[in-house]
């Protein structure tokens, strides 16, 4: 959503929305379990206009005072109320109050569970009573916030009418799970692109020279290992962000941050070892002669899929043990 009416900065623009309504605007996309993306169009300088920091700053003090009432929350069986909204996170439920009571009691029908406290975010505990489904709070004669107040229910018990509108649990996957999959996913890929590269460019041939074969194997491990490590210390480090994976013990060396010098650092390792001591040390022990055309094909069909299992294994592993180490 916009502050104003448009996407880009507009130096005539002059329907702004108020800051009140844009905090409101906030509250009501989280208590039905969504983000709030708001624009702002920098002029051609660089800078936001001043109505767009004056409306920031705003919506930075209520979010200061209750952060807690908006971040990391589920929505909530209790919806559009006449007085406003509500929000939930474990045992505790938030209501967002618009419209203040003018008999200073807010009343909420066929509440679920039983309460334990309230209280006023920033103003202390407050009155409540419970009878059947029914909760009753006893509010101050003002509203402490023209904006949003928020009152904070702490429950006694949570039935299921909570559980079935929680958001969906968040999954994680172990390390060594998430590095599985990813390897089986590189070595498959590679392994039939390349197959089929590798099919179309020696079907014709009869005889593949050893010299011409360790060549190949260099360059091919070189690109595989480094787009395939670039993109995957990207995908991880995704992965963390959104908290996807758990801890782990993995111990991996010191790498530049840059996923470009990272990945380029892992090209190296594996062009040495995998492709040079590995594999054509043991093309020249078993074939110093070289290699029939079928066979050569096969051989880089599996050599290729390992490269790119290899490739994204480091870069998964190297990832998380950049995290697993910060936290110690």
């Amino acid at each position: 959503m916009t502050m104003g009416q448009t996407w880009a900065y507009n130096p005539a623009e002059t329907s702004w929305k108020t800051p009140t309504q844009l905090v409101r605007n906030l509250v009501d996309v989280v208590s039905r379990g969504g983000n709030y993306l708001l624009n702002v169009g920098p002029t051609a300088q660089g800078t936001f206009p001043p109505e767009a920091v004056e409306r920031l700053d705003h919506i930075g003090k209520w979010m200061k005072n209750n952060d807690r009432s908006i971040y990391g929350v589920d929505y909530t069986p209790i919806t559009n109320q006449e007085w406003g909204q509500a929000t939930r996170k474990g045992d505790k439920v938030f209501f967002h109050v618009y419209e203040w009571p003018q008999n200073a009691q807010l009343s909420v029908k066929r509440f679920p569970g039983k309460v334990k406290s309230v209280n006023l975010l920033g103003g202390g505990k407050l009155d409540f009573n419970q009878d059947d489904s029914h909760l009753h709070i006893s509010l101050p004669a003002e509203t402490p916030d023209p904006d949003v107040s928020v009152i904070e229910v702490t429950l006694a018990e949570q039935g299921t009418e909570w559980e079935n509108y929680s958001l969906a649990p968040v999954t994680t996957k172990t390390p060594g799970e998430y590095l599985k999959s990813q390897a089986i996913a590189s070595a498959v890929i590679n392994a039939v692109l390349n197959g089929l590269i590798a099919f179309s460019s020696y079907k014709a041939r009869v005889d593949i020279p050893y010299a011409e074969a360790a060549i190949d194997i260099l360059i091919t491990v070189a690109i595989i290992t480094f787009f395939t490590a670039w993109i995957g210390v990207g995908s991880t480090r995704s992965e963390l962000i959104k908290g996807n994976l758990s801890d782990s013990s993995f111990r991996f060396p010191k790498l530049p941050s840059s996923s470009s010098f990272r990945a380029a650092i892992l090209m190296l390792f594996c062009i040495i070892v995998f492709g040079g001591v590995i594999l054509d040390g043991a093309l020249f022990l078993f074939a110093p002669n070289g290699l029939s055309n079928w066979a050569y094909i096969i051989f880089k069909t599996i050599y290729t899929g390992l490269s790119g299992a290899l490739a994204i294994g480091l870069a998964v592993i190297s990832v998380i043990a950049d995290r697993d180490g910060k936290k110690k």
